[in-house]
């Protein structure tokens, strides 16, 4: 047993495989380089979910660095659009008074190669995030708000990753 085991461990220590550390490759063809990200389609009744929700995964994209963020003239484009969105209770008091709701986001993307590859690439996503609320309705409206943020910034964390280390 001693004797393969170093036979085995030299083999899987050869054998090609696609693993990276995230932010440090991409499964992407090397012909592209950048993004764009029009501000995505609002299908419903929120106001300004659009403009938090795409700026959370232009954020994002920057932030990973390996697709230039661009405004035209780039090689993939993404596209989305929110589908849904839903508050629900989810935790009440001793008075059945919510104390946490949950928001739900559906976000159907859609990710083109514009070199001219055909790579293509279409997923609805779902996303949700918890908050706490408390008695008053600002802080409960604060609390929704940045709930959203944090949805919308983990819905780019997966949107980035899908695309990235996806392929």
């Amino acid at each position: 047993m001693k004797r393969v085991l170093p036979f085995f461990l030299a083999a899987l220590m050869t054998a090609g495989c696609s693993y990276h550390l995230a932010g440090q490759g991409s499964s992407l063809p090397e012909n592209i380089k950048s993004i764009a990200i029009p501000v995505f389609e609002n299908d419903v009744q929120q106001p300004n979910l659009d403009i938090a929700v795409t700026r959370a995964v232009t954020e994002t994209f920057i932030r990973d660095g390996r697709l230039a963020v661009v405004d035209g003239g780039a090689d993939s484009l993404l596209l989305g659009t929110i589908k849904s969105y839903a508050l629900e209770p989810v935790a009440f008091d001793t008075l059945n008074r919510v104390t946490q709701y949950r928001v739900k986001l559906m976000v159907k993307v859609k990710f083109t190669d514009n070199t001219g590859k055909g790579l293509s690439l279409e997923r609805d996503l779902r996303v949700q995030w918890d908050y706490n609320v408390g008695t008053a309705i600002p802080v409960a409206e604060t609390a929704r708000n940045q709930a959203v943020l944090e949805a919308a910034g983990y819905l780019g964390d997966r949107i980035a990753g899908m695309i990235l280390d996806g392929f």
